[in-house]
């Protein structure tokens, strides 16, 4: 649990820090502006007159360093962390990960190769070879998947300034705004503190480098194809990292009209039409052969994968689904504009289904729609910068927004880290404006104070944010307190409080998500091996049971097995572990290299007292994976069970 004294702690640190940097701030530009004078009267220049609406911003130069170290210092209390929720799935537990062997099957397999966890169906190969490079260097140290999260945090900002430099260079201090509040707001902690958020802090840097790649090459005065190569190829790698980089296309399709074709629809159809061949179609390309490659490697297992625990929309009318996919929309801006409260888990039920237009809550979403769809008019007639940021927003948006497509979760905080820039670049062009406003000094330095005050609040509850991300306990009390409705979110408080042996907090945490949703099947599996735990057999296996006729999967019938083992149901129970044996043989027919297939049918057979074919089974899922210390430990019990039975 956290301590007064760390946050008096923290607040000293960065009261110091802000002293420390305003001090180097202050001396290079003094030394700047000294050196700048010195070469002036030594080539006897005439000295030009500062004109009054000038901004300050214009003034300076070298902007990316304190960008650099914006996005650098709201992580000082990120190391140390541990691996924690789907962490743990996807790189600690993804064996498939640990052998540079793999590397090819990399890019022809889903994130998570084997089947029956998380993962599957999800075709993210770039994101997967930073995890097993990551792996292959450090083996599974959290620090160093920190740290490449990190860094990607930082040249991704850097990218945010170069694009909107080159875009907006008539309006030069709306990047360096717009970039510094995207370096340290804490809406991007959970995709850079979470370390599985990589996919999307890793599709985010490539969209923005592929943006600023077509930008340069749009500005260029050659007209040559293998210009727009470089932009091609990163917006190739945005889409290997996480498919919500589709968007990318509306977003170019929208500067294009914007500012190449200067908002004119005639112009830009034009344009579109002559230059589509060279500028646009190996991008169409492009896409095209990623969704084949999508739906190839990942269509056995896209089929039903997405859970009504996560998204009650799943069961929604349509109608129902666009009011509340609406509701959620202004939900996540407005945590962008004030940024309170943050949970890992939105779902059921956390965000009530709005069940049609006539209710309270659905005129209340209407009237925002209407509100957003006007904002949209205003801002195209009198400001493109703010247009643009609201576009960006709605365009990176929608693939996530369970708008078109049912996505795996009703809400998630890391799915506002691409979208999240076209705010700050709407907030931006606002703080710019007011700044420009005046030309006298006082309102604008107090504009400027305000922004100063507004990055150091944002900084400050960034650092506050990543300290939920420490552990798993520390995250699942926090989520638990923003979202007190969530199932889930009880269900995993719950398993923390197991695992630490705190088994009547645990039991309270299963109780309240079983109040939530009386029919979870992962809860029943989990409740019923807390009771036999605390031998409460009878009830235990109530909820095994339960829990085997809902989802039959190999870990609730492995435990049904041994609750009727602990009542003397012998017969009952060798029926559920031939069960098991005979769904990974299915498996192994299919995956014969899946260690983790040999080891679980290890188990079962070490259930039903076949210590030779047991031991088999391990030295298997050893010699496919010699890195597997589940397997080492179960060839290490049967061998001196075997070697006291023959003494």
């Amino acid at each position: 649990m956290l301590h007064k004294t760390h946050c008096i702690r923290d607040v000293h640190y960065f009261i110091i820090t802000k002293q420390i940097t305003s001090l180097l701030l202050t001396k290079s530009f003094d030394r700047f502006h000294s050196m700048k004078s010195k070469v002036r009267s030594r080539h006897q220049r005439p000295r030009k007159s500062k004109s009054p609406g000038r901004s300050f911003f214009n003034l300076l130069r070298h902007w990316e360093y304190p960008i650099v170290l914006a996005a650098l210092v709201c992580d000082f209390n990120s190391w140390g962390h541990q691996f924690v929720y789907d962490d743990v799935h996807y790189i600690l537990e993804n064996t498939f990960l640990r052998e540079p062997r793999h590397f090819l099957r990399i890019f022809t397999s889903p994130l998570i190769p084997f089947s029956g966890t998380m993962g599957r169906g999800l075709y993210r190969p770039v994101t997967a070879l930073t995890y097993a490079v990551n792996y292959w260097i450090s083996g599974p140290n959290p620090d160093s998947f920190h740290l490449a999260n990190r860094l990607l945090h930082v040249i991704t900002c850097l990218g945010i300034f170069w694009a909107l430099q080159r875009l907006l260079s008539k309006e030069s201090h709306i990047p360096l705004i717009t970039t510094l509040i995207f370096a340290v707001h804490p809406i991007q902690t959970e995709a850079i503190t979470y370390i599985v958020g990589r996919a999307d802090a890793l599709a985010m840097l490539f969209f923005i480098l592929a943006w600023l790649s077509y930008i340069r090459a749009r500005q260029s005065p050659s007209r040559q194809i293998k210009i727009y190569l470089p932009s091609v190829l990163f917006y190739s790698l945005a889409l290997l990292s996480k498919e919500s980089a589709i968007t990318w296309l509306g977003v170019a399709i929208l500067t294009e009209f914007l500012y190449f074709s200067e908002g004119k629809l005639r112009d830009f159809l034009l344009t579109f039409r002559q230059n589509f061949l060279k500028i646009y179609a190996p991008y169409f390309l492009v896409t095209i052969l990623y969704l084949w490659a999508f739906f190839e490697i990942g269509k056995r297992s896209l089929k039903g994968r997405v859970p009504f625990l996560n998204n009650p929309l799943v069961r929604a009318s349509t109608s129902a689904r666009l009011l509340t996919a609406s509701n959620v929309l202004f939900q996540s801006m407005g945590q962008l504009l004030w940024p309170r409260h943050f949970s890992v888990d939105y779902y059921y039920n956390q965000i009530p289904v709005i069940p049609n237009w006539r209710s309270a809550a659905g005129l209340g979403v209407l009237g925002l729609c209407a509100l957003l769809l006007g904002s949209l008019f205003w801002t195209y007639r009198h400001s493109k910068t703010a247009f643009l940021g609201l576009s960006f927003f709605l365009i990176t948006y929608s693939i996530v927004s369970n708008f078109v497509l049912l996505t795996g979760t009703i809400r998630g905080d890391r799915l506002l880290y691409m979208p999240s820039l076209g705010v700050f670049l709407f907030a931006g062009a606002a703080i710019a404006r007011m700044e420009g406003l005046s030309n006298k000094t006082a309102p604008r330095n107090i504009v400027r104070g305000a922004l100063a005050l507004l990055l150091i609040a944002l900084a400050v509850r960034t650092v506050e944010r990543n300290r939920d991300w420490h552990d798993g306990l520390s995250l699942w009390v926090q989520t638990v307190r923003v979202s007190p409705h969530s199932a889930t979110a009880h269900k995993a408080l719950g398993v923390e409080y197991y695992n630490r042996g705190e088994l009547n907090a645990a039991l309270e945490q299963y109780r309240i998500a079983e109040s939530i949703y009386p029919e979870y099947p992962d809860l029943f599996n989990d409740l019923g091996t807390l009771l036999l735990q605390q031998g409460k057999t009878d009830e235990a296996i109530s909820y095994l049971r339960r829990a085997v006729n809902q989802v039959p999967r190999p870990i609730t019938r492995h435990n049904l097995a041994l609750a009727l083992r602990a009542h003397g149901d012998y017969e009952e129970a060798k029926l559920q572990e031939d069960a098991i044996i005979a769904y990974y043989d299915a498996l192994i027919k299919k995956e014969p290299s899946n260690a983790n297939h040999h080891y679980f049918k290890g188990n079962a057979l070490y259930s039903q007292g076949k210590l030779g074919e047991a031991l088999a089974e391990f030295r298997l899922a050893l010699q496919i994976n010699p890195n597997y210390p589940e397997a080492e430990k179960g060839i290490t019990v049967i061998t001196q069970k075997l070697g006291k039975s023959r003494q």
